[in-house]
């Protein structure tokens, strides 16, 4: 299944946000979850596993689930440090589920 970031996330019941991040077991070389920044005050990102996807189009994605049950999967957050050693040495981490 292809995944587009950018992409417009319908849920059953209505426009949930749309996907900013897809997460991939290095392993595998699969897609394992999307993440979905919701529209809102809060733009909260959520991490949708791929099994919640229904169908998947260049512009939309149709998850399995209604706007609740999206907002009920677990958060996806990133942080980012700054090294003290160098100007622009950044390093990254991953909270939710792709902290694994």
């Amino acid at each position: 299944m292809d995944i587009a970031l950018h992409a417009d996330m319908r849920c059953t019941d209505g426009l949930c946000g749309h996907t900013t991040v897809v997460v991939l077991n290095p392993i595998i070389e699969q897609v394992t979850n999307v993440g979905v920044q919701s529209k809102g005050m809060f733009h909260e990102l959520h991490l949708a596993p791929l099994e919640l996807i229904a169908e998947s189009a260049p512009y939309r994605i149709q998850p399995r689930c209604n706007l609740d049950e999206l907002a009920k999967q677990e958060p996806f957050i990133t942080t980012r440090f700054m090294g003290t050693e160098g100007a622009g040495e950044t390093g990254e981490r991953m909270g939710g589920a792709a902290a694994m």
